[in-house]
């Protein structure tokens, strides 16, 4: 995907060098275009951590800080994540299922927008209605359940988000985090463990979706860091 993304920007579209944004498998995407590309990318601004750094005996011992994010990150994958297990393990079984039924498709969706989004167990999540079906519908018209469930098998058996030893991403990189989403924000120890970390946003609300509920502080963080790097 991000050679899909360097043959559109560079050969397509004749743009010879650019800033890539992404959050979720979107800063895994940009992520890897600029380890696998960086002649192209003049920064990288994420929304959420994209690759997860190697951990070896030549790298500095883990702080506190970051030994609490990662426990912390394991009881949220514990009690939260299988959605990413049965994607992983059985995507075409559960992409029969979404597709067959637009209310299994909706409670699947909009579990994740509630879950994600910071709201707490009784509210429901802070997004307009119609937006949401409007999200479903278009998953259900384009039939691309299979597509976007298939992704996280390939993380897990043809790619996935870990750097090798030694390996670093040395393009420039901003972070604009929001807390309350799926994963606690990160420490920046870790961060910069694999990215060159020139910028850090961090906003106690905008969950796992800052582009839909907090779009204005998503949007200064990135224009301050493209104004930095270009």
């Amino acid at each position: 995907m991000a050679s899909l993304w360097r043959e559109l920007m560079v050969e397509v579209l004749g743009v010879p060098s650019f800033v890539a944004h992404g959050g979720d498998w979107g800063a895994v995407v940009s992520s890897w275009l600029a380890v696998d590309h960086p002649e192209v990318v003049t920064g990288l601004h994420l929304s959420m951590l994209g690759l997860r750094p190697s951990l070896d005996r030549a790298g500095a011992p883990l702080s506190e800080p970051e030994t609490t994010w990662l426990g912390e990150t394991k009881r949220r994958l514990d009690r939260d994540g299988g959605y990413r297990e049965q994607q992983a393990t059985r995507p075409t079984t559960l992409a029969v299922g979404l597709s067959d039924s637009p209310a299994a498709l909706c409670a699947w969706l909009v579990d994740k927008y509630h879950g994600w989004s910071g709201a707490g167990p009784d509210e429901p999540p802070p997004f307009d209605r119609d937006a949401l079906l409007t999200s479903a519908t278009l998953y259900w018209a384009l039939g691309d359940l299979p597509a976007a469930n298939w992704i996280y098998w390939a993380d897990r058996h043809e790619g996935g988000i870990g750097l090798e030893p030694g390996q670093r991403i040395t393009t420039p990189t901003g972070f604009a985090l929001f807390d309350r989403g799926f994963f606690p924000v990160p420490p920046r120890t870790w961060a910069e463990r694999a990215y060159n970390v020139r910028g850090w946003d961090v906003h106690a609300t905008g969950g796992h979706f800052p582009a839909w509920l907090t779009p204005g502080p998503l949007a200064a963080s990135l224009l301050r860091f493209v104004g930095e790097v270009t």
